[in-house]
């Protein structure tokens, strides 16, 4: 026949170690002494697959702990020792609560029941907060008489501590959505990181200066003081606060330890943070971090993959807001340029209709004018040449503003015929070298090169080369016009010997009223928009050619462009 011992024993490890525990030396007694109701309460418990525990004895304070197997992870590190052992032994650390619970059962008879309930618990990891739903009832002898506990606790820590994160994600995201400027931003931030501060003891937000060498405190969150002088400000160097210089440079997380902070009440009641998380905080362009977080963690919760990755999500919220923010500041400064660009094309197509007339009036005047001095007064007549060549100045620049306002209208159109690039550029060195007064050394084949073009706007792309070269290159040094075949491209180049250009502004020769700094006009006019290369850009491009320029400080600089043969 099976005895309750043998039931017992059968119960799994749990059940083992009951049956071979010496109760004799115990206030319990043997085993087989037991009360049957108590007995069948016991093979019960070791038999479920439920989280149970009982506590047996005259009162709680001398009450014996006996537990199944689905109860020993609550126990941690404390099982197998903790079975047989007094309750008060086995939880000295959340005894007043077991205490409470246990003379209710014991002195009242009735059951205690709590939800979602927080005890710290030493489960080898030093103190944790652990949430469990718990309950305890009675349980009677064969006379009716209480002897003890039935508890049942369901560890529920995980989904308590998702539920909270979540929710504190959630309303620090909904705060961080009103702001649409970096000052509304940092202002806003401290009540936003407030709903963190159950997961996280305190939280700092530091700002990096564009060239991400300092470091700013703007927002504090769970202090009870101002942070210390020495973590309001520094340079980020090896060995600053928070090891920051190591975030900022790998743009990763650190932890680094953390004392001597006057923190909220809420570290009184668990204990001062011994670690705290280093994060970057990215802000969209540039690339790199734009802030760092620093937040405390708690002591009684490991960092285990759930907690990292909930401080994780902190930073890349504010990261995401931080972004949202530049992009929409970057949005409104890139919609305001654009719209001075338009006024800008506007006035140049306005001015240039506007001055293109009484300019070609007064061109006309000038030459009859000149054409009737001639015969009376050579000498007199002389003197116009230098008011005709201002006036074609003047004219070239209004030219100019006409086709930029075309193409950023998206008019520029070509008139393409089939024509002689050879032809084209020996008139354009010879009409710039008379306006310059200066000779232009050519280097053209002896055949024909012919490309599909537009021959006035193509000489219109040399005669600005050329122009250029004139104007920053020495009265004396050589300006060269070459022409050859590559494949199937023709490729003009106008070379110089004047200051040349630094490489950093080879991106930006081309675009409009761009001077290259430092580099100054050493012969000819100084007048000019600085609309000439831009524009020589977009004919090529409309050609289905390419145009460059190579260029070495004090070497002076190569402007070539390409056009595809004629087939």
């Amino acid at each position: 026949m099976t005895t309750a011992q043998d039931l017992i024993a059968r119960s799994g490890a749990a059940g083992a170690l009951v049956a071979g525990l010496a109760w004799s030396e115990t206030p319990l007694g043997p085993l087989a002494s037991w009360p049957p109701r108590v007995k069948v309460v016991l093979e019960t418990v070791l038999a479920s697959g439920f989280p149970l525990c009982v506590l047996l004895g005259d009162e709680p304070a001398h009450a014996r702990v006996v537990y199944n197997d689905a109860f020993a992870p609550l126990l941690g590190h404390k099982h197998p020792a903790a079975m047989g052992r007094p309750a008060r032994e086995v939880w000295p650390e959340s005894w007043d609560f077991f205490e409470w619970a246990l003379r209710q059962v014991w002195h009242a008879g009735q059951p205690v029941t709590g939800k979602d309930l927080m005890l710290r618990l030493d489960r080898g990891n030093d103190l944790e907060e652990v949430y469990v739903s718990i309950s305890f009832s009675p349980i009677r002898d064969d006379q009716g008489a209480v002897c003890g506990a039935l508890m049942c606790g369901m560890e529920t820590t995980g989904v308590v501590l998702a539920a909270r994160r979540e929710r504190a994600l959630r309303l620090l995201v909904d705060a961080l959505r009103p702001a649409k400027r970096e000052d509304d931003f940092y202002r806003i931030m401290p009540k936003a990181l407030s709903y963190t501060l159950k997961d996280v003891f305190f939280a700092f937000l530091y700002e990096l200066d564009p060239a991400g060498k300092k470091a700013t405190l703007r927002v504090t969150a769970g202090l009870a003081a101002e942070a210390p002088e020495a973590l309001r400000a520094f340079t980020l160097a090896p060995g600053c606060p928070w090891e920051m210089a190591f975030v900022v440079r790998e743009n990763e997380m650190r932890l680094v330890p953390s004392a001597g902070l006057g923190l909220c009440v809420m570290s009184a009641l668990a204990g001062p943070p011994t670690r705290a998380a280093v994060l970057p905080v990215t802000g969209g362009s540039p690339p790199g971090p734009a802030a760092v977080l620093v937040v405390g963690l708690r002591p009684a919760r490991p960092l285990d993959d759930e907690y990292g990755a909930f401080v994780q999500r902190i930073a890349r919220e504010i990261s995401v807001a931080l972004t949202d923010i530049r992009s929409l500041r970057a949005a409104e400064r890139h919609a305001e340029a654009v719209a001075e660009s338009r006024l800008k094309d506007m006035f140049l197509g306005i001015a240039s209709h506007e001055l293109r007339t009484p300019l070609t009036c007064l061109k006309l005047n000038v030459q009859l004018v000149h054409r009737e001095l001639t015969a009376l007064e050579p000498r007199l007549a002389a003197r116009l040449d230098g008011l005709s060549r201002s006036i074609d100045r003047m004219t070239r620049l209004v030219n100019e503003m006409l086709s930029v306002s075309a193409i950023a209208a998206g008019k520029l159109t070509l008139q393409e015929t089939y024509c002689d690039l050879r032809s084209i550029c020996t008139s354009a060195g010879a009409e710039q070298s008379q306006a310059a007064r200066r000779p232009v050394s050519l280097h053209l084949p002896e055949e024909p090169v012919c490309v599909f073009a537009d021959e006035d706007r193509t000489g219109q792309v040399i005669a600005n080369l050329l122009a250029n070269a004139f104007k920053y290159s020495a009265a004396e040094e050589p300006v060269e016009l070459s022409l050859e075949r590559s494949g199937t491209e023709a490729i003009v180049t106008v070379r110089d010997r004047g200051p040349g250009i630094p490489k950093e502004s080879f991106p930006r020769v081309f675009d409009r009223f761009y001077r290259v700094p430092g580099v100054s006009v050493r012969t000819g006019s100084y007048v000019g928009l600085g609309l000439g290369l831009y524009l020589s850009k977009a004919i090529i491009e409309q050609h289905h050619g390419r145009i460059w320029v190579e260029s070495e400080v004090g070497r002076g600089s190569a402007f070539s462009f390409s056009m595809p043969l004629a087939a």
